[in-house]
């Protein structure tokens, strides 16, 4: 199987498990959002929380480029990257995107 078809399907996947794994909570509702053209995936929770605050949050924006996955935001405390990797994903091709070019060799993913 070609990389990237699989970096992309390791990515739904993982989305799908955070779907399952929060559900519902609070009134929130999630949201997993696949541009394939341009192989963006963005996984959102928004709504009413408890019915007393409105939350509308990009949790994760990641896209695969290049043969790479790059991860463009992380709102959360899971370390997606980790995951990403128990899915096959090399670490060398993983890029911490939200980085700064130059720290990315410090980081133990691709730079």
């Amino acid at each position: 199987m070609d990389k990237t078809i699989k970096y992309k399907k390791a990515i739904v996947q993982l989305f799908q498990e955070y779907d399952q794994f929060w559900g519902q909570s609070g009134g929130l509702e999630n949201r997993i959002i696949v541009d394939a053209k341009k192989q963006a995936y963005l996984f959102l929770t928004f709504g009413w929380q408890h019915a007393e605050r409105y939350t509308h949050l990009l949790c994760f924006h990641l896209e695969v480029k290049a043969g790479k996955v790059w991860i463009y935001e992380n709102n959360t405390e899971a370390l997606i990257a980790d995951e990403l990797i128990e899915k096959g994903i090399a670490r060398e091709d993983i890029v911490l995107g939200f980085v700064s070019p130059q720290a990315r060799s410090y980081t133990g993913f691709a730079a």
